[in-house]
């Protein structure tokens, strides 16, 4: 995860309590009932690699990874990428300065 401005520093302790509640409600689920959920719910949204505005880590391979955000708090993403059944966090994107959201 991200070490500087879209990390769980940056975020308020009522942040922070979302971030925990909806990792803790997204890991009872399977990624097929994910899938079916609302994108502003417990579902995701597929983000375009080359919209977000911070560094990408250097083991991420843009060609073999699809972002993905969750919404922890409010609106407010989590965006990672998924492999086999783990989702990777990368940035929490607590003032929606990462990408361009719509």
């Amino acid at each position: 995860m991200d070490r500087n401005d879209y990390s769980l520093r940056a975020c308020t302790k009522e942040e922070k309590a979302a971030f925990a509640d909806t990792l803790d409600r997204l890991s009872q689920l399977t990624w097929a009932e994910i899938s079916k959920s609302s994108r502003h719910g417990l579902g995701y949204e597929k983000i375009a690699i080359n919209s977000i505005r911070a560094t990408i880590p250097k083991h991420i391979k843009k060609d073999d990874i699809i972002l993905i955000a969750f919404r922890f708090y409010g609106k407010a993403p989590m965006v990672g990428y998924r492999k086999n059944a783990i989702f990777h966090i990368l940035w929490i994107d607590r003032d929606f300065t990462l990408y361009q959201h719509s």
